[in-house]
């Protein structure tokens, strides 16, 4: 009974955020990352899928409201990459085909279906949703909003006692690691707080952003979550190599010092034990690290034994294991030695389409600069240190920021191909950007 009443509830919220996003399109997107967190422990079991989570009717919500504003997206979709949505809808099916013969069937139809239908969602929905700066604007400010949030009550108030929904192993510095962090939102959030930090125009948008670096290092560091503290690391080089402002390299250099200050006030803050765990992380010498060498070379070996794949969550599988949540730490090597030497392929003519794509409209618009351009290089950025962090952490399915980076980052850029036909060369499109090269 409880479910059902769940079920109905949650139509009917969706059917009220539909509604709402007349004006706000940004919303589907932003309410994805949110409640990321509740997939931990708020599953709704349905026959044959066996479990949904509520990020999956999120994806519901925005497939719907993309569908709504499409006819308003002509422009958008008809310059989007085919080849770079080709090959997530191929990598979608081929992971739901690889379900009839997986030897995980539970974790793999929930990962399956999370992957399948939540990735693409969040990728391709952009090119519907995002339809003008002011929305784009409101996203970027959206996503440092939710992890400035999450984190600074994490960081003034964690929580000492163990929930009833959850059991220790999501525990990192005594509180609930799956429900109270947003990853997620915290990898884009840095990227953006950083490039605002070194390339916004206003004095009162970098000081912003820089009172927002403290609570997002101090978060991460209390939640063990190295990888989004490495996102931010791998961001700050990213923006300073990219700019094309002048003494770049000096203000680079201030960058650094802020992120450093900042970096040892988190240190000095965090519990004796934490303060432990940062050494050891940034030696590489702690139990976390040492053990994801191990699962690297299992993915290779489960790869080699069997080069077409076993299935969508097999991995841990793999050497008698069980059918339950574990997998290899970097979305790659899971490809293939989850869904073979297609899978792989797909996943990097995925990656492949979009830096090709990315490297066009880059040099299409050369120089030219507006807050637009600082968006896009953010979200550019954002999406490099997202797979990065990807390739040596977390899950296949677990990795929607890569996934809605990519898709963002391609909108913003010909929202700045629109800006710069407008102010210099007339209208810019993808036709046009092709065949000048």
């Amino acid at each position: 009974m409880y479910t059902f009443w769940l079920i109905i509830g949650g139509f009917v919220l969706l059917f009220l955020f539909v509604l709402s996003v007349v004006r706000y399109r940004e919303l589907p997107l932003l309410a994805l990352l949110a409640l990321q967190p509740l997939k931990q422990f708020l599953l709704i079991h349905v026959p044959v899928f066996r479990t949904v989570d509520p990020t999956l009717i999120a994806a519901i919500w925005l497939v719907l409201v993309a569908l709504i504003v499409l006819p308003r997206a002509r422009g958008l979709l008809q310059d989007a990459p085919k080849l770079l949505f080709a090959c997530q809808l191929l990598l979608a099916a081929w992971v739901l085909v690889s379900l009839i013969w997986t030897p995980a069937p539970d974790y793999g139809a929930y990962k399956g279906l999370r992957f399948s239908f939540l990735n693409t969602a969040v990728m391709v929905t952009p090119f519907a949703l995002l339809l003008d700066r002011e929305s784009l604007q409101r996203l970027t400010l959206g996503i440092v909003l939710i992890a400035t949030v999450v984190y600074t009550k994490i960081s003034v108030a964690p929580s000492y006692a163990v929930p009833w929904f959850s059991d220790d192993k999501f525990f990192r510095a005594g509180f609930l690691y799956g429900s109270d962090a947003a990853p997620l939102s915290h990898q884009l959030a840095g990227a953006f707080c950083l490039a605002a930090v070194f390339g916004a125009r206003r004095l009162w948008v970098r000081a912003l952003a820089t009172c927002a670096l403290p609570a997002l290092m101090y978060g991460a560091w209390l939640t063990g979550t190295r990888a989004t503290v490495m996102a931010m690391i791998i961001s700050g080089v990213l923006i300073i190599l990219m700019s094309k402002q002048p003494n770049k390299w000096l203000k680079g250099l201030g960058l650094m010092a802020v992120f450093v200050f900042v970096f040892v006030i988190a240190y000095v803050a965090s519990p004796e034990a934490q303060q432990q765990r940062i050494v050891q992380g940034l030696t590489g010498v702690d139990e976390s690290s040492m053990s994801r060498v191990h699962h690297w070379a299992t993915a290779l070996r489960a790869f080699a034994s069997n080069p077409m794949g076993a299935g969508i969550g097999s991995f841990a599988t793999f050497d008698g294991g069980y059918d339950g949540r574990w997998f290899p730490h970097s979305i790659v090597l899971e490809t293939f030695a989850e869904l073979g030497v297609l899978g792989g392929a797909l996943l990097g003519g995925l990656f492949a389409a979009f830096v090709a794509h990315v490297y066009r409209m880059r040099r299409r618009l050369g120089h030219w600069s507006s807050p637009t351009r600082l968006l896009a290089d953010a979200w550019l950025v954002a999406t490099i240190a997202s797979l990065a962090v990807g390739l040596v952490t977390d899950d296949l399915a677990d990795n929607r920021s890569i996934w809605m980076a990519m898709g963002v980052c391609l909108v913003a850029y010909h929202h700045c191909l629109v800006e710069a036909g407008q102010e210099e060369y007339g209208p810019v499109t993808y036709e046009g950007l092709v065949s000048a090269y």
